[in-house]
């Protein structure tokens, strides 16, 4: 799924994905016919509900990459949106950039100003995240001592005392 996301979005500029590239280059993405697709300007397109089908994506969260720019506008024909393959892939690399916990302000920002992706800054960000991984991963570790110390010092003192204690400093038996 990935490879087949990236081999559609290799070099393609938002524009190109905004399909303008028709007869009507200079009109904005709806202004597109059903003429248009008859003449084959216009590669097949599916609804948001096959879209979501497709990648996992709820209808809403679409709409929300649409809205924030990370997808083209999207073209309507009788108030329905009609998407492209490089939509969807366009989507599911948003989905699968999420899942690696990368979040959609940044997503936004590997956009260049012409509307390709920005190679070496999603390189960059893979980085930083896998840094980011590592230590939290190192934090967990740490955490998981000091719950097994406070863990084997409270086993110590259920053994050795009676199995009450109150709840203050100087409450409990050996300082627990």
């Amino acid at each position: 799924m990935v490879r087949q996301a990236l081999s559609l979005l290799r070099c393609v500029p938002l524009q190109a994905l905004a399909r303008t590239s028709c007869t009507f280059a200079n009109r904005p993405r709806q202004a597109l016919t059903p003429s248009c697709r008859l003449r084959g300007c216009r590669a097949e397109t599916v609804r948001i509900s096959e879209v979501a089908r497709r990648t996992g994506a709820s209808a809403k969260a679409i709409r929300l990459y649409e809205a924030r720019g990370l997808l083209p506008p999207v073209p309507r024909l009788n108030r329905y949106r009609d998407y492209s393959e490089q939509d969807v892939a366009w989507v599911q690399l948003i989905r699968q950039a999420l899942g690696l916990g990368i979040g959609l302000a940044a997503i936004t920002r590997l956009q260049r100003g012409d509307g390709q992706l920005d190679w070496p800054a999603v390189l960059a960000l893979l980085e930083r995240q896998r840094t980011a991984i590592a230590a939290e991963r190192e934090r967990l570790a740490r955490v998981e001592v000091e719950l097994q110390q406070v863990g084997d010092e409270l086993r110590q003192w259920l053994q050795q005392g009676d199995g009450t204690c109150v709840l203050a400093p100087a409450g409990c038996p050996g300082g627990v």
